[in-house]
């Protein structure tokens, strides 16, 4: 064991560091090698995301840690639940508008077809002056 005295007096271990000139003190590894100081951080990095988030997981109380998984699992199982049940009412009110309104779509359509017809057939029979209307006489031609 090396004892040397400070420059205050005081004697104790010698780190070594004291018998360094200052250039040789900044030619430590990580200084006078720079990259590998960088390989050194990346080394850390073996561990995958969810191994890291499982990791952390272990400064919580066990307790704390069961209420959430139940918290996820009840969300969960309410978003499936909502999402099926919208699926379901959905199909629901789409197929019953349509056999209720597709009936009287078609019998409003039929009634059109039928009118259109009357109307046709009138004016074939009373010739074009008819649909001028009830309330225009015919203007006899000369």
């Amino acid at each position: 064991m090396v004892t040397t005295s400070s420059p205050s007096g005081d004697s104790g271990i010698d780190s070594g560091m004291e018998s360094m000139t200052q250039s040789s003190r900044d030619l430590t590894p990580e200084k006078s090698n720079p990259k590998l100081a960088i390989e050194d951080e990346d080394d850390d990095d073996d561990e995958s995301l969810v191994e890291r988030l499982y990791g952390l997981t272990e400064m919580f109380p066990e307790s704390l840690r069961n209420g959430a998984y139940k918290t996820t699992k009840a969300f969960q199982s309410g978003v499936v639940g909502l999402y099926s049940f919208a699926r379901t009412s959905s199909w629901i009110i789409a197929t019953s508008a349509t056999v209720a309104l597709l009936p009287i779509v078609f019998e409003t359509q039929r009634f059109e077809v039928q009118e259109m017809q009357r109307n046709q057939q009138k004016q074939i029979l009373l010739g074009t002056g008819s649909s001028l209307g009830p309330g225009m006489a015919m203007m006899p031609s000369r």
